[in-house]
């Protein structure tokens, strides 16, 4: 699109292309900086609010038992995460994320959170209002073309 001119329905989807590379660029810096892969790290920010027993830990992430298990070794070997009995079930296991690695991500996560306080502080409520809709109006495209 040049300056002056008006957008088209082709611009926003390239937009929107090179937001979802730059997001997939940030996840990859935030990744490296915690010593893991990007599937670890959709691991960790599940696992960032609340404790899981592995059965919930793969619906939540969309991938088999099997895969859990060896991504748990991993990232238990790595210091990353941690494995306890379940109170309620001696043979289940519940899995948290370490103090280190929940601050490292925080830390990470909350460079962005104030770049983006930084970039809407000046808007009116309108403005806010109008651009939540267009994001939750884009996580609905996406939730449509997944399921298509």
């Amino acid at each position: 699109m040049s300056i002056g001119s008006e957008p088209s329905p082709q611009d926003l989807v390239d937009s929107i292309r090179g937001l979802y590379a730059e997001v997939g660029r940030f996840d990859e810096y935030i990744a490296d900086s915690i010593g893991i892969d990007r599937t670890a790290l959709r691991a960790i920010d599940a696992l960032k609010e609340t404790e899981l027993h592995p059965k919930d830990f793969a619906v939540k992430l969309g991938i088999t038992t099997a895969s859990v298990t060896a991504m748990l070794d991993r990232l238990e070997k790595g210091g990353h995460i941690n494995r306890t009995h379940s109170p309620t079930d001696r043979r289940s296991w519940v899995i948290s994320l370490t103090d280190e690695t929940r601050e490292e991500a925080e830390k990470r996560y909350s460079n962005l959170g104030l770049a983006l306080k930084d970039l809407f502080a000046g808007r009116t409520n309108e403005d806010l209002s109008n651009t939540l809709k267009a994001i939750e109006e884009l996580k609905m495209a996406f939730e449509v073309a997944r399921n298509k």
